[in-house]
This record gives C-alpha cells, sequence and structure tokens, in this order.
C-alpha cells in the first residue's frame, strides 16, 4: 500500500466498509422473467431485460458469483440478480462514479473464501483501505476520468477497427489469390477464364485445373485405434484445439502425451495440414502449416482434420485454400452432429474442389502470401501493443486520481499523454 504515503493531507484514509454497503442483488431466473426495458445485470454485466428494477439510478454492480469482483457501472435504474452485489444512493454518501473507479482499482477479483465455487467476499471487502478524498473533489476525480478514459477508449476503439480491418482484408486476398481471381504476378484479374467443372467458386483461370482435395492429398492418412501402439510410443504427442492459433501457430509445450489421452485419434507428421473439424473453431479459420513443426513431434488429434499433400500440390497452398472463405463458409453448411459440438465431415473435406494452378505459379502465390501476410500480422502486432500501452496508460491514471498523485481539482479537460 505504497499509496498510503502519498495520499494528500486534506484527504483521509479509511476501509470500503465506512463508505459503502454491498447489497444482495435478487433471485431471477429467466423463466420468470417478464419483457421489459430494464436491464437484467449479472456477474458479467447486462444479461437481459424484466419489466423493474431494483436498483435506483446511477447505480453500480459488484459480481459476487461466476466473474466475481468485475464492476459494472449503469447510469439507469437496473434488475441486479442473486450473482451479485449492487450499490447505489441508498448504500454510500460517497460519489457514485467515484466509486465505480475506486472498486475498479481495488481489484476486488482476487478476493475469494470460497475455493469450490469462487465468489466475492464481501467482509473482507469492507476491511480494504481505501482513499476518501472530500464530496466535491470525489466529483472532480470522476469527470476527469471519464474524460480521459472516454479518449483512450476512442483510441483503442479505432484501432480494435484497424485491427479487424487488416484481418479482413487478409482473408479475402488469400481468398482471391487461392480462387484465381488475382494473378499475384500483376496484381490483376487473369486474362481469361474457364467455367469450373466440379462446383470450384467463380470461374477460375483458364490454365488452371479443378481437383477434388481427395485427389491431391490424402485426407486423415493416419489413424490410432483402440489396441494400435503409436511408434515411437513416448514420442507421440495429443495436440488439443487450445494449442493451435486462427494464426496457424502451434504451441508444443505442455502438450500430454498419447498413452495419457488413449487411442483413436487421427495422427499426423511435420509437413501435414491441419483442419479444425469442430465448432466454432472451424468457422473461425483454426488450423495449421506443419512444415515448421519440430522433427522429433509426432503427434494426433481427435480435433482436426489431417491432410498430406501428394506431389501436385505445395502443402503451404493447400493450407492456403483452406484457409479460403468459400471453404469455411461450405464447411459450416456441411456440419454435422448435436449443436454446440458439430463437426465437418471428412466426406466434405474429401470432395471440397480445390483450383489447382501449376506447381510454378503455386511457388509465386506461396511466396507472395507469405509476404503479404507477414506483414500484415507485423501491422495487426503494432496497433495490439499500442492498445496494451494505452490500456496500462487508463489503469495507472485511474490508479494516479484515485490516489491523490494527480491534483484534478482545477483540470476542465484532461491533460494529454505523452
Amino acid at each position: 500500500m505504497n499509496w498510503l504515503r502519498t495520499v494528500p493531507s486534506r484527504w483521509d484514509v479509511g476501509r470500503l466498509k465506512r463508505i459503502c454497503r454491498f447489497a444482495y442483488g435478487d433471485s431471477l431466473s429467466e423463466e420468470i422473467r417478464r419483457k421489459g426495458k430494464v436491464p437484467v445485470f449479472g456477474s458479467n454485466g447486462p444479461v437481459g431485460f424484466h419489466v423493474s428494477a431494483n436498483t435506483n439510478a446511477p447505480c453500480i454492480v459488484v459480481g459476487r458469483k461466476g466473474s466475481f469482483g468485475k464492476v459494472n457501472y449503469s447510469c439507469t435504474r437496473v434488475f441486479a440478480i442473486d450473482t451479485t452485489f449492487f450499490i447505489d444512493a441508498r448504500y454510500t454518501p460517497a460519489n457514485i462514479r467515484w466509486l465505480y473507479y475506486v472498486l475498479g482499482w481495488l481489484r476486488l477479483d482476487d478476493i475469494s473464501r470460497d475455493s469450490a465455487v469462487p465468489g466475492l467476499n464481501r467482509e473482507e471487502s469492507y476491511r480494504r483501505l481505501i482513499p476518501i478524498p472530500p464530496r466535491a473533489e470525489q466529483t472532480a476525480i470522476a469527470r476527469f476520468l471519464d474524460q480521459t478514459v472516454h479518449r483512450i477508449q476512442r483510441y483503442v476503439n479505432a484501432k480494435q477497427k484497424l485491427i479487424a480491418l487488416l484481418v479482413e482484408q487478409s482473408r479475402a486476398t488469400i481468398s482471391q489469390v487461392v480462387t484465381g481471381q488475382i494473378d499475384v504476378r500483376t496484381g490483376e484479374p487473369y486474362a481469361a477464364y474457364q467455367p469450373s467443372r466440379i462446383g470450384a467458386p467463380g470461374d477460375v483461370p483458364a490454365h488452371w485445373d479443378v481437383r477434388r482435395l481427395k485427389h491431391i492429398a490424402t485426407v486423415n492418412p493416419g489413424w490410432s485405434k483402440d489396441g494400435d501402439r503409436p511408434a515411437p510410443h513416448d514420442r507421440v504427442t495429443f495436440l488439443p484445439m487450445e494449442r493451435v492459433g486462427t494464426d496457424g501457430r502451434i504451441d508444443t509445450q505442455g502438450i500430454l502425451t498419447a498413452s495419457a489421452v488413449g487411442y483413436g485419434f487421427t495422427t499426423f507428421r511435420r509437413g501435414d495440414i491441419l483442419v479444425a473439424k469442430i465448432t466454432p473453431c472451424f468457422e473461425n479459420g483454426k488450423g495449421a502449416d506443419l512444415r515448421s513443426l519440430p522433427t522429433w513431434f509426432g503427434a494426433g488429434s481427435t480435433e482436426f482434420h489431417v491432410l498430406r499433400a501428394r506431389s501436385s500440390v505445395l502443402p503451404h497452398f493447400l493450407y492456403r485454400a483452406t484457409t479460403a472463405v468459400d471453404f469455411r463458409v461450405r464447411g459450416a453448411n456441411a456440419m454435422t452432429g448435436a449443436a454446440g459440438q458439430q463437426r465437418v465431415p471428412s466426406s466434405f473435406i474429401a470432395n471440397y474442389p480445390i483450383a489447382l494452378p501449376p506447381l510454378r505459379e503455386q511457388a509465386a502465390i506461396v511466396s507472395f502470401l507469405e509476404r503479404f501476410v507477414a506483414n500484415l500480422e507485423r501491422r495487426i502486432e503494432s496497433a495490439s501493443r499500442l492498445i496494451r500501452l494505452v490500456h496500462e496508460l487508463s489503469t495507472r491514471l485511474i490508479s494516479d486520481a484515485v490516489t491523490g498523485k494527480i491534483d484534478v481539482r482545477n483540470l476542465r479537460e484532461p491533460r494529454p499523454w505523452r
């Protein structure tokens, strides 16, 4: 609590209980809600609407179970359900907006006495020390932080929009290139096109071929059945979905051994292509080109289809073809199984029509896409890094304001950051 040494002399310091009380939310199951305009708040924020409220306005809603310690603010009356606490003017003499920033700064999400079902312990929360400025200064702090945080959020929103546009540009360009809509050598469409014989998306360049995927790659080439023993047994690992990113990168750390998982999984090796088979990971583009997989890494999974390219197709071209928009849309429509655990059948993968250029042109496309995607990834990482930095700035400004390191009494507008 280093902030204790820097609190302004005109401020007080006291326990949270001195400044507010946490009121319990009320039970309101979805079955008994009546359609209305009053927001219903759970521990993580709005979860629906109802006809009546149990808070006044404005109010703070704090997660009690589930997302415990998460702090939400509403300028209107809400119905706070029984997984939450709430605070309005009946339960605090303080400026509500100032108190919202203080509670966020307190990091209440690290307080839990219930190890089986993590939850916010009210009495322990009450014992937390907080700096308490005069009421007028509370209002000034809230106004300063509202203005500053709003400006920061506008900046973050702009960067997030840029990232979304870059991701969309990447997907669109990959699709256009691997389906022959753009010639990477000129940046323009090809001179001549022909209709596809077997249902590839749109016309294809006149000198390209169209082949079903099963004719240019082996689909799920290895399968471990009950009683089989992977060879070598101690070098085969199980690759779960969460270890593969939408950017195709694989985290090989801490992956389970196959013996710990059992059998009945598809096996793969360096040079194969992975395609997620489970929704929503398939739609999100999860998959990988395993050219960079360590040579020692033998693996298997129940969550991916495996493609082993034949001599007529370059593995990385095949990987890019399986990230194309049409492939993902058609695959999502072909899914079977119960909702929430739908899977893309291997028959869809095997029969999907791939527009196939000559090998030399495949190599040119692969080279172009690797440069193009690497450039976009650098721009995305730069924007993401700036977002992280301004989030850190926001956290620091809130901390400095609520602990008195910044005197905001005479600030009409927030000072620009450097």
